[in-house]
C-alpha cells in the first residue's frame, strides 16, 4: 500500500499549525512542486491573491489526454486558507491516484 509522505500526513493531521504558519505551509508546497508524476508531469502551485490554483503541467492542447491533467483552483476569503484548502485537496486526490496504483500492480 501507498505509504504517505511524512509531511502530507502531518498537514492532514494537524491542519491548524498549517493555516496560520506560511513557513510550514511552504514546506508543503514545495514538496507538492517536486512531485513529478508520468501523466500529469510536475505541479505547478500558483499562489495569487485569495486564490491558490494547483495543476499539473504536463498540459499539451494536441491531445486528449485520459485522465486529464490535475487542476484545481481554490478561491477563498485569505491567501492562507486557499493554498491551505487546495494543499488537502491535493493530497486527498494524490493519496488515492497513488493507492489505485498500487492496486493495479498486485
Amino acid at each position: 500500500m501507498y505509504k504517505k509522505n511524512k509531511l502530507f500526513k502531518d498537514i492532514l493531521k494537524n491542519g491548524e499549525k498549517y493555516k496560520s504558519d506560511w513557513n510550514k505551509m511552504m514546506l508543503v508546497v514545495e514538496k507538492i512542486e517536486s512531485i513529478n508524476d508520468p501523466h500529469h508531469g510536475f505541479f505547478g502551485v500558483y499562489i495569487s491573491s485569495n486564490s491558490c490554483c494547483i495543476q499539473g503541467t504536463n498540459l499539451r492542447n494536441e491531445v486528449k489526454q485520459e485522465p486529464p491533467v490535475y487542476f484545481n483552483d481554490v478561491v477563498l476569503d485569505n491567501k492562507l486558507l486557499s493554498t491551505y484548502s487546495a494543499v488537502v485537496s491535493f493530497i486527498q486526490w494524490y493519496s488515492l491516484v497513488e493507492q489505485l496504483k498500487d492496486l493495479r500492480k498486485s
